[in-house]
């Protein structure tokens, strides 16, 4: 929910206006780090160091970006929506 309401206030923003593809990078960062510090303490609850923990959750999450970088660049350039 984060993500999308993020994504879409970042495109129609008169003042930002953000390309969809930027909007879905900048979002997905800001949703990622939200996540990240979500998940680790009242998800999981963790007492572990955040450089180990941290750097698993980052190669999981540069995955993310990276489809959710290509999928609005696909339709916006492809498909034209």
């Amino acid at each position: 929910i984060l993500y999308a309401a993020l994504a879409i206030g970042l495109v129609e923003s008169k003042w930002i206006g953000f390309s969809p593809v930027q909007a879905s990078l900048a979002a997905y960062a800001a949703a990622a780090v939200f996540s990240y510090l979500a998940h680790k303490s009242v998800t999981f609850m963790s007492n572990g160091s955040h450089r180990s923990e941290a750097a698993r959750f980052v190669v999981l999450t540069t995955t993310g970006f990276g489809v959710a970088y290509a999928t609005p660049a696909l339709l916006t350039a492809k498909l034209g929506l």
